[in-house]
């Protein structure tokens, strides 16, 4: 392998380390919004829209999940409307388990990145 696939690869091991913090915090922060129990119409509606826009939850799926259309989804995500108070917890674990998959891939990739890096060298 050559110094600038190296170092290509070592950029791209770079990025998928950082994909998974980011990943890793969004968990996180779902869960926190969780427990603490009262989850507001402004953080239902930022969750929605870095789940979609960030970490590629597709609205579609979103929306076939939770019985709604699409146009919905995106309102949710624009913090026009919301679900009642007492759904947000479910639409939450629901974006917990889709994030949680994310992960998952992403520490695969980053894994089979970080191991033909150290067979070359």
């Amino acid at each position: 392998m050559s110094t600038a696939e190296k170092t290509k690869d070592s950029a791209r091991v770079a990025i998928l380390k950082r994909r998974l913090k980011d990943l890793q915090w969004f968990y996180a922060y779902i869960d926190s919004l969780t427990s603490a129990g009262d989850i507001s119409a402004d953080d239902f509606s930022a969750i929605v829209q870095k789940a979609t826009e960030d970490f590629d939850i597709d609205r579609q799926a979103m929306a076939g999940h939770f019985s709604v259309n699409k146009g919905t989804i995106s309102r949710w995500a624009n913090g026009q409307s919301a679900p009642q108070t007492f759904a947000r917890p479910t639409v939450f674990s629901w974006l917990r388990s889709q994030v949680g998959e994310r992960e998952q891939d992403v520490q695969s990739q980053l894994c089979q990145m970080q191991t033909q890096l150290y067979q070359v060298n």
